[in-house]
């Protein structure tokens, strides 16, 4: 379970978990997926969390 803390605006969270969510249930390729948080503003073109995402690097993952 993430710990809520880490975010710092409500709005961070919701889309974290819708994204996830949707991720979760469709059959995606994991350069889909990378794509759909890039798109989202989430994560730069090389996989890192942009400004206002940066605090969650600590939790999760995610490799090019």
């Amino acid at each position: 379970m993430v710990d809520q803390a880490v975010f710092s605006k409500p709005d961070q969270k919701e889309l974290l978990l819708a994204l996830m969510e949707k991720n979760k249930h469709e059959k995606r390729t994991r350069r889909e997926e990378l794509a759909t948080f890039q798109a989202a503003g989430i994560l730069d073109r090389n996989g890192k969390f942009t400004e206002p995402y940066s605090h969650l690097a600590m939790i999760f993952e995610f490799k090019m």
